[in-house]
């Protein structure tokens, strides 16, 4: 499992490396349609994670 998430981290670092802006939007949409209903919820605790992530950087 932990390989193919490393498998899965370098295909999306390489396609952020390579800066296809429209390959990234295609992906991102194919994975958000993967999740169905439950793409928003995942995108709202995704960005509040972030978030958290970022005041605890920025605290400490």
């Amino acid at each position: 499992m932990i390989k193919c998430f490393h498998k899965q981290f370098g295909e999306a670092l390489a396609l952020l490396d390579s800066k296809d802006k429209a390959k990234f939007v295609t992906e991102f949409n194919e994975v958000s349609d993967w999740f169905g209903d439950y793409s928003q919820q995942f995108m709202s605790e995704s960005q509040n994670l972030l978030k958290q992530a970022n005041d605890a950087i920025h605290r400490g």
